[in-house]
């Protein structure tokens, strides 16, 4: 029978024929539908998969297989991840099978003629070997065709072919998987290709297989992980800034395994993520509970990878050396002490009082390895453990078994035991022959050998029975003829109680087997564990808050860049991130070092860190779900591909505006800065609007003043930059001091020039400074007098307060709130509306007559219609004490006709640079804005 634990399913290696061996029984329809459709604790054990896998891809009617190189620890089988990978038109089914840990994970990818989903997939499983079928003719033609994609974005991984006839779906599986058959025909083809090129073959009821829908976890793009350096420091391998290193505070490898993962693929369920949150925030909070916990984890340490030992357990052994032999009974004597220390993880979480925490220690029951106990205590000697020194390990290996199972293993046992008492009583008699103190060394590669001192021997040095000598440091390691007999019989003693200890250990694994689903289920566990106390660890450390997960809009207080904050107290200014519908692209200006790319970064990192279940560093944060994010921000170029940094960057642009949606977070860092000036700010501006359009949440860093300003009137569109204060030191005018302030304040940067200044403070010489200063002034007023007129730039202002006042009637006709907080919330944008209305009617001085109507109240018949419908909404002051407030629908109050409501919708959806710049009469009787609200001087 299958053991289904959530999305997991602990299968067998029967797959029919074409399967090669893949799976035992057949499920249910509604165990099989739960198991596909349900999510459950298990959807927090995601595994990371280490550096190599397998992909299959089939597109159409022609298979194509993806599979990669691997490390051969022993010389003869892959011991990485293989995923495979079936394309049917722009329909991906893809398995991707882990081998060190036993576990497929199958999904499926609607994708595009390009195939961004399906490469990116296979490169955060970190694809090393490619098998597929020839590419047909027709789709190499079109153009169409994924090999040349792959070969194009994985450089280096080796191709191959395999044969059509692997690509049988499964029966067991088919009916569960619904239109989803593709991926069963991708796993089908691997677990054949495993078996065919590699011997591998999986025991029945081993191989965990797990669906995961493309729609659960975060698109992160590969030049987006390293850019932000999500995994790796850009300019150290082994350097911790990174988020992975300064997260990674795991005590397990299955930890770190997971941890990794949820990095690289954050989830996107709220109700994964709700559940982290409550358990990280109880072990922070609770005293002691955290040390308890890591007290029982720290007995894991020593045992290493548990996950890729009980993989080494569920692959069936062929007849074998005395090598496998040992690791065998090695890996029992690991999986005993595994078992033993499973009760200590339970007990540490006793006091648990959250959901996901009594989830893992109900998982954790040391009752459910009862019977794997059992079998152990019948074959395993009660004393016998796992050792890290190597003689020890020997000894315990020898007495795994206990006596009297086998007589020719007591034989060799007994044999072992006599020659090891030999070599000790021989060493007692050379002292005496040789006078001189000999100390017995042991090493798996040397066996026994001594050591004796050099001192002991004075000038006539050591007797000729001493050989193989080394001298190290004031020691002489040698042996003696002797002690390289006895060395070869307890060899020979030793091989043959490994020989006769594999038969009885394959009884052991073959009855272990069938019940192998508790172990891994215990290990996804502790993993869990592992990765929620790592988070509450840092949260204690570094003061982190529980971030709020809803909505669609941004509200951060006292933000702050989670890898400076872990540098130390005020090591990192915070600042706050507040994104609404109106604020969705944010232009970020401000002088060189002043902290724009930092700023930018931060955000992206928070984003992650709360879409994994972690705390972030903040004051109080409230973020919303996203599915997919994109940065640029390096400067790298790819010597490779021959591409310079512009290309690549150009690259990287319309990689992300062929996938950006309203659901996507966007960094964007100087775009354009690699080629000249003229043309980087056309593209910026370009790709800015095309972001715009997108509806996406966009931190756009650029030194372009002229795209902040031609931005600043569109919809959804707001200027802030990074504040810096230049002061001049008495007596020392040419010599500037710069001071960073590093904090976030609204509006363009002043546009000034910083370059100079910073120039000035590094001490560059008078006469270039003097030089570059008259230039600058020469460009600032060929600027000035190309400028658009200053009316028309305020109309287009007037226009964007109209759509918002719009916006805000409207949520206040649908807010829930009381009558005394909807009066004072109408009062107020009633203020704020006219206030910033005659404001910028003042500051445009051109027509007087126009702003002695503003300011005397004279409004248009269009301006008297809308203060009327104000008046609808706003409470009758009269009445107040009755609470009688007449409030009428927008639609009910004819605030603009149809065609103007129309263009106000077509603001939101994003206006472009040059219509936020010029609006002229005639073009806003075009756009269907109704003549009685357009005055010829004051749009409104």
């Amino acid at each position: 029978m299958m053991v289904v634990t959530g999305p997991l399913l602990c299968a067998g290696n029967e797959l029919a024929e074409a399967a090669s061996q893949a799976l035992g029984q057949t499920l249910s329809f509604e165990k099989a539908r739960r198991v596909l459709e349900t999510q459950s604790v298990s959807d927090d054990c995601e595994k990371e998969y280490p550096l190599e896998h397998y992909s299959l891809v089939q597109e159409g009617k022609t298979n194509y297989i993806a599979t990669t190189a691997f490390h051969d620890v022993t010389g003869a089988h892959p011991t990485e991840p293989t995923g495979f990978l079936k394309i049917v038109e722009r329909s991906m089914g893809m398995a991707f099978v882990n081998i060190p840990i036993a576990e497929a994970v199958l999904t499926t990818v609607t994708d595009t003629q390009f195939y961004p989903r399906t490469i990116h997939k296979i490169q955060m499983m970190e694809a090393s070997r490619i098998l597929m079928q020839a590419t047909p003719e027709s789709a190499a033609q079109s153009g169409l065709a994924l090999r040349p994609r792959i070969e194009e974005e994985l450089l280096g991984v080796p191709i191959y072919e395999t044969a059509k006839s692997g690509w049988e779906d499964l029966p067991c599986l088919e009916f569960a998987a619904a239109d989803n058959n593709h991926m069963l025909s991708a796993f089908s083809a691997v677990m054949r290709y495993l078996k065919d090129e590699f011997a591998f073959d999986f025991d029945n009821h081993s191989v965990r297989i797990k669906y995961q829908p493309p729609a659960d976890v975060m698109m992160i793009s590969l030049p987006t992980i390293r850019s932000l350096e999500l995994i790796q420091n850009a300019n150290s391998v082994h350097s911790k800034d990174c988020l992975y290193g300064l997260l990674n505070r795991t005590t397990t490898p299955m930890g770190a395994r997971i941890l990794r993962s949820n990095i690289l693929q954050p989830s996107t369920q709220t109700a994964v993520l709700s559940p982290r949150y409550a358990a990280v925030g109880e072990l922070a909070r609770t005293d002691g509970f955290i040390d308890k916990v890591l007290a029982a984890l720290q007995k894991l340490r020593p045992l290493g990878d548990v996950e890729q030992l009980l993989t080494k357990l569920v692959i069936l052994p062929k007849d074998g050396s005395v090598y496998e032999s040992e690791q065998a009974i090695n890996n029992i004597l690991k999986l005993k002490a595994f078992l033993t220390t499973v009760p200590d993880v339970f007990e540490s979480l006793s006091d648990a009082k959250c959901h996901l925490l009594k989830e893992i220690r109900r998982n954790c029951q040391p009752e459910r390895a009862d019977g794997i106990m059992q079998i152990l205590s019948d074959t395993i000697d009660q004393n016998a453990s796992y050792a890290t020194k190597p003689l020890e390990l020997r000894n315990q290996r020898v007495h795994t078994v206990k006596h009297e199972i086998s007589a020719s293993l007591d034989i060799q046992r007994k044999l072992y035991e006599d020659f090891s008492g030999k070599i000790h009583d021989y060493v007692n008699e050379l002292e005496d022959e040789i006078r001189a103190k000999i100390t017995l060394k042991y090493t798996a590669a040397r066996k026994f050998y001594l050591q004796v001192q050099v001192k002991d021997f004075g000038s006539n040095g050591p007797p000729a029975v001493l050989i193989n000598r080394t001298k190290v440091k004031g020691t002489i390691e040698c042996q003696t003829l002797k002690l390289v007999g006895y060395n070869e019989r307890v060899n020979q003693a030793v091989h043959g109680a490994m020989i006769e200890s594999d038969e009885v250990i394959k009884g052991l694994l073959s009855e272990i087997r069938p019940q192998i689903s508790t172990l891994f289920k215990y290990c996804e566990s502790i993993a869990l564990v592992d990765l929620l106390v790592s988070f509450a660890t840092l949260t204690k450390s570094f003061v982190y808050t529980e971030p709020v997960i809803s909505g669609d809009s941004y509200a951060l207080v006292g933000g702050r860049h989670p890898i400076l904050d872990s540098r130390g107290l005020h090591k990192c200014i915070p600042n706050d991130y507040f994104v609404t519908a109106e604020s969705r692209f944010q232009i970020i200006t401000g002088q060189n070092m002043s902290g724009k790319s930092t700023y930018i970064r931060a955000i992206a990192m928070l984003q992650i860190m709360a879409q994994i279940g972690c705390y972030i560093p903040a004051e109080s944060a409230r973020l919303p779900v996203l599915y997919s994010l994109f940065a640029r921000v390096s400067t790298d170029d790819t010597l490779e591909l021959n591409l310079s940094t512009f290309s690549v960057e150009m690259r990287e642009m319309a990689f992300i505006l062929r996938n950006v949606n309203n659901k996507s977070l966007v960094i964007v860092d100087e775009l354009g800065r690699a080629t000249s000036t003229r043309d980087g700010l056309a593209i910026a501006a370009a790709m800015s609007e095309a972001l715009l359009q997108s509806s996406s949440t966009v931190f756009f860093a650029t030194h372009f003043a002229d795209l902040a300003k031609a931005f600043a009137n569109n919809i959804g569109v707001v200027n802030r930059h990074l504040q810096t204060i230049t002061e001049y030191a008495e007596g020392q005018a040419e010599a500037p001091v710069i001071k960073m302030m590093y904090r976030v304040t609204e509006g363009a940067e002043v546009e000034v020039s910083y370059g100079i200044s910073l120039a000035k403070a590094i001490g560059f010489p008078a006469t270039l400074i003097a030089h570059a200063e008259k230039v600058a002034a020469e460009l600032r007023a060929q600027a000035r007098a190309s400028k658009r007129d200053k009316k028309e730039m305020e109309e287009a202002k007037r226009r964007k307060l109209v759509a918002n006042l719009v916006r805000q009637l409207r949520l206040a006709h649908e807010s829930s709130a009381g009558n005394d907080e909807l009066w004072q919330y109408l009062k107020q944008i009633h203020d704020d509306f006219w206030a910033k209305m005659l404001s910028s009617s003042e500051a445009n001085g051109d027509d007087d007559e126009g702003e002695k109507e503003v300011e005397e109240g004279h409004m248009g018949e269009g301006e008297g219609e809308v203060e009327e419908s104000m008046v609808a909404v706003l409470p009758d002051m009269a009445a107040a004490d009755e609470e009688k407030y007449a409030v009428k629908k927008v639609d009910d109050m004819d605030l603009f006709d149809e065609d103007l409501d129309q263009e106000l919708k077509h603001l939101y959806s994003g206006a472009s640079a040059a219509d936020a710049i010029m609006i002229d009469d005639d073009d806003a009787n075009e756009d269907g804005i109704n003549d009685d609200y357009v005055d010829e001087d004051v749009y409104w």
